[in-house]
């Protein structure tokens, strides 16, 4: 009876809405505990918390994620200044990535050993997820792009389940579509090839659908995103200024290296028992490529015994889904080798660097996407049949390491910016108590520490400065120690906090330092 209620599909359903809503409140209180990173205070600084607009500049590195800082402009004026604020819009984002993955689960598959693990590995995730929270474009990017290619899928699965759906309804979903392309190439400019790939293939696939209609589609196609554009990006892009992508790489093994290196970053000590940490580690090496193996020989398997056509000897509702699933699948697929294809060919052709990392975050839910529909679409050999039983295992396992790497206080990207909260209340402190104005501080911290400052208000130092390497003759540093130990002891300073998870340290002149149990002592006693 109790294997029945948890396989039931009521329970399946409230175990993925309880999924959505866990990721979405965990996502929020990360966005209200995290100290702002550095990465994150320099767009806010630079594009959204000026005194002219500056949020409608171009920048030749693409740092102001425009979508982001148009939110945080907004935010942090109805609700003042903090973290919190000027993360709103990524959690915005973040709600529309999980709603809209939660949807596509749904149509995906009926069953539940396939809709959840995929949920998990799609939401959960802990690369994607740090973009729930990080006020950054990447995340908002992302929840725009899979809402293109879900609000599309939609329409052509009602439709081929003979719901009552016309061309009126094509072209509206056609039209949401491209604005939301649009929108996510106005979030972050580094999604204009596959955002653009993305949008043909949904106009190809709704022109198959309604051929004697395709000059009113493509206007649907097309009219949308370039309104979109013109109304948020376009005085930036015209006035775009000449200059390299930094945050790149020259190779495709790189790309690949680092979202898997990302995606398995750091299993939960706090959550894992220390007898299994070595099992995880041998899933940490292992279970991505394995996963992705699979995948491929179980597409291997649909092509061999060409699933779209022996899907029309079935029932007509399965028949249905089932191509449904092989178009999508097809669509999904297409956009991504399309969309590696175009930034491998704009290296060769023009020196454009490859995604690296949080720039290539929307392969992530392409690529699972992916593995989820060949899991999903029906076995019709024995070889298939075990081969998919084991693509739908791979992805429990997959989905369990990820949530046994969920974190609270840090991203993968900048983990070593942990600490800064802890770190500015001692600085706050000593300003306060000894009146320290003359801080220099890393250039790890540099933005971050400014944008703590001005979220206070309430310290009387002015911007903290940062020169590389150190000069000499400050009160206070605020430092990385395993790289400046060395100055730390030439110049005489007393280390007065110590990060928890990062070397962070905050070090004074020896005459100012506290003692232990006096004024702005912070745990414990360094020499």
């Amino acid at each position: 009876m109790w294997l029945k209620f948890v396989t039931s599909r009521s329970a399946a359903r409230a175990l993925a809405i309880g999924l959505a809503w866990f990721a979405f409140v965990w996502a929020t209180v990360r966005a209200w505990l995290q100290a702002l990173t550095g990465d994150e205070a320099q767009n806010f600084m630079f594009y959204g918390g000026t005194v002219h607009p500056s949020h409608w500049e171009w920048d030749a590195v693409a740092a102001n994620h425009m979508l982001n800082s148009l939110g945080a402009r907004l935010f942090t004026y109805l609700l003042g200044l903090s973290a919190f604020s000027v993360r709103i819009p990524t959690l915005i984002g973040a709600a529309i990535y999980i709603y809209t993955i939660y949807r596509v689960c749904q149509m995906i598959s009926e069953e539940w050993k396939i809709r959840i693990p995929l949920f998990v590995c799609l939401v959960y995730n802990p690369f994607i997820f740090d973009f729930f929270v990080a006020a950054r474009g990447y995340g908002i990017g992302s929840a725009f792009l899979i809402g293109a290619i879900a609000v599309s899928a939609v329409w052509h699965l009602r439709q081929g389940e003979s719901a009552v759906l016309g061309f009126r309804e094509l072209m509206a979903a056609t039209a949401i579509s491209s604005a939301f392309v649009a929108l996510a190439f106005t979030a972050n400019f580094s999604m204009a090839f596959v955002g653009t790939t993305a949008m043909l293939l949904i106009l190809a696939w709704a022109m198959k659908a309604a051929p004697m209609r395709r000059w009113q589609l493509l206007a649907a196609a097309v009219i949308p995103g370039l309104l979109v554009v013109l109304l948020i990006p376009g005085w930036a892009l015209v006035h775009a200024r000449t200059g390299g992508i930094v945050a790149g790489v020259k190779s495709l093994k790189e790309t690949l290296h680092s979202l898997v290196y990302a995606s398995m970053y750091q299993p939960n000590p706090y959550l894992i028992n220390p007898l299994l940490m070595p099992v995880f580690e041998i899933l940490r090496q292992w279970v991505l490529p394995l996963t992705g193996a699979l995948a491929l020989i179980q597409l291997a398997w649909i092509v061999r015994d060409r699933v779209w056509r022996r899907s029309k000897q079935e029932g007509a509702e399965r028949n249905a889904h089932t191509a449904w699933l092989c178009a999508l699948g097809s669509l999904v697929s297409a956009v991504t080798v399309l969309a590696v294809l175009e930034h491998r060919l704009a290296y060769r052709l023009f020196r454009l660097l490859m995604p690296v990392s949080r720039t290539g975050l929307y392969f992530l839910p392409l690529v699972t996407l992916m593995v989820g529909i060949a899991a999903a679409i029906p076995a019709f050999s024995r070889g298939a049949a075990v081969c998919r039983k084991a693509l739908i295992g791979a992805l429990c396992v997959v989905g369990v390491y990820y949530l046994f790497c969920m974190r609270l206080m840090y991203f993968e990207e900048w983990d070593y910016q942990a600490d800064l909260n802890q770190a500015y209340k001692t600085v706050a402190c000593y300003n306060h108590e000894k009146n320290i104005q003359d801080v220099e501080v890393s250039w790890e911290y540099h933005a971050g520490m400014n944008f703590q400052r001005l979220a206070s208000g309430r310290e009387t130092f002015g911007p903290f400065g940062g020169t590389t390497p150190h000069t000499t003759g400050h009160e206070m540093y605020i430092l990385e120690e395993n790289f400046e130990r060395d100055f730390i002891q030439a110049q005489g300073l007393k280390i007065v906090f110590k990060g928890d998870m990062t070397p962070m340290v905050v070090a004074v002149r020896a005459d100012l330092a506290d003692g232990p149990g006096q004024g702005c002592y912070v745990w414990p006693a360094y020499p």
